[in-house]
């Protein structure tokens, strides 16, 4: 995804292709409230899923800032663990 209005048509393929839209239980979409989340809804609306936008401005509580924040903490201390030199 090379472009943010291809972000519908991305989420599209991740749903069919775990099948989430067939789980026994509900799922929902968290997304920012920019421009390209109305493509989103359609998406959301189109396979039965919720959709919810995260608060504007409150990077905390953003589950996908979250997730970037643990893998890159991670990778930081991998980095420090292995002693390689710095050059």
């Amino acid at each position: 995804m090379k472009l943010k209005s291809e972000s519908a048509a991305a989420l599209s393929d991740i749903i069919t292709e775990t099948g989430m839209h067939k789980y026994p239980w509900s799922c929902t979409v968290h997304y920012d409230g920019d421009g390209t989340a109305a493509t989103l809804k359609d998406t959301c609306k189109k396979f039965q899923l919720s959709w919810l936008p995260t608060p504007p401005h409150l990077q905390s509580l953003n589950m996908a800032e979250l997730a970037i924040r643990v893998i890159y903490k991670a990778g930081r201390q991998l980095l420090y663990d292995s002693r390689l030199p710095l050059k």
